[in-house]
């Protein structure tokens, strides 16, 4: 291995499953540090990626996967920061995100009234699904509109008849539907046609990418994949998709890696970027990390410190060596 690698595990907690592929409530990742910068691992078996025993190997064997990748490049951006005594935040400024509501949450505690954009995950039981959006949108600004994240669940036939059973007056409220069944150029092409429902695609954006096609939305998901890098790219090919930077409901660190690309994108190209999701911080018990993160309605505020923030929480940290 080129360089020393230090890890901490974690646990983090929820009072309900998270998406509609896992009832999880306890969610298992690693802090991994190498010399001052750290970078964040947190698997969703559920979603696809490799357990985190099976990512700690790769990472031994200086073969990352790609979720040990992505942890390795938040590492070096925020290790050049930290050896700088400077905020990666510094100039740039994170932009708003949607609520995301998630099964179990007391609608009435929110400030539903103060965002423009509410996420609402979706589940085979649409008619669930439809009185979930109901109530949230007689709590909602008039003018706010809706995102429906259903993880791929669905099958084809039930989606290519979604719009008819949410009904039009949900419809006309929905700005766009995240990965209703597994991303397919055909499939999806002909599912914002006979729906007529903008789509966003998350779990395969970079094959939406490579094939062009189908996808309304890209959603981009740093601890996943090169936001930044892959921006670049469409840029100069053109295109109209809008683009969505969300975090992986992961650790407050990983959290902070997405909020910093998405403050990179909206400084270089605010005209393709929507509203991010950057405010899940609120979907796990509190520890030392979460208390430090903070928003204003939509608005996730910059953390305090070095890097990504957290310079205290981090001294307090016990590491072993990978």
């Amino acid at each position: 291995m080129s360089f020393d690698i230090q890890y901490h595990r974690y646990v983090l907690k929820s009072d309900q499953g998270l998406n509609a592929l896992s009832e999880r409530t306890q969610m298992e990742g690693c802090l991994i540090r190498v010399g001052v910068g750290v970078g964040c691992i947190h698997p969703w078996v559920e979603l696809g990626d490799e357990p985190l025993q099976q990512q700690l190997q790769a990472l031994r064997r200086d073969q990352p996967l790609r979720l040990g990748r992505r942890a390795l490049q938040c590492a070096s951006v925020d290790g050049a920061a930290r050896e700088k005594g400077v905020s990666l935040f510094a100039g740039l400024s994170i932009p708003e995100s949607h609520l995301t509501v998630n099964p179990g949450m007391d609608l009435a505690k929110q400030q539903m009234g103060l965002f423009s954009r509410i996420k609402i995950k979706g589940t085979t039981d649409l008619r669930a699904t439809r009185e979930k959006a109901q109530r949230c949108l007689q709590r909602a600004a008039p003018d706010s509109l809706l995102r429906l994240d259903f993880n791929g669940c669905l099958d084809t036939s039930v989606a290519m008849n979604l719009a008819e059973m949410l009904g039009d007056d949900i419809c006309k409220r929905i700005e766009f539907v995240e990965d209703p069944v597994k991303y397919e150029q055909e499939v999806w092409q002909r599912l914002r046609r006979q729906t007529g429902l903008a789509l966003a695609v998350d779990r395969e954006c970079e094959q939406a990418i490579e094939i062009s096609g189908g996808a309304d939305c890209l959603v981009f998901k740093p601890a996943v994949v090169d936001a930044l890098a892959l921006a670049e790219s469409l840029a100069k090919s053109g295109g109209g998709e809008k683009w969505v930077v969300t975090s992986y409901m992961d650790h407050a660190m990983g959290q902070m890696f997405a909020a910093y690309q998405a403050a990179v994108l909206k400084a270089r190209f605010p005209e393709r970027l929507a509203q991010c999701g950057l405010l899940t911080h609120g979907l796990f018990e509190r520890d030392e990390f979460f208390e430090s993160v903070q928003h204003e309605g939509p608005k996730l505020l910059v953390p305090e410190g070095t890097g990504l923030g957290f310079d205290e929480q981090l001294k307090n940290l016990q590491w072993e060596s990978l």
